[in-house]
């Protein structure tokens, strides 16, 4: 369940809310990924760009759904020295 860097990202994704990101990271755990009943058992990867871009409130999203299902996450962070 989640999102990848920006670069991976639909111009459709780039504009959804945050609200939104979080309730389709829920449903791909709860109830299945990409149109199948295969549940994600992780959120993740989530890929950050460096520095991170305005659209990447997936992070957000990540969050505000890993307090929800209380399941794993995996951050991929950016590709750069500097990045946390």
């Amino acid at each position: 369940a989640g999102f990848y860097v920006d670069a991976t990202h639909s111009s459709a994704t780039r504009l959804l809310r945050v609200e939104q990101l979080t309730e389709i990271i829920v449903n791909e755990v709860l109830q299945g990924a990409d149109g199948t009943d295969i549940k994600c058992g992780i959120i993740g990867e989530i890929g950050c760009s460096w520095p991170l871009t305005e659209s990447e409130k997936k992070l957000q999203a990540t969050a505000e759904a890993q307090i929800q299902l209380g399941c794993p996450v995996n951050i991929h962070p950016g590709r750069n020295s500097d990045a946390p």
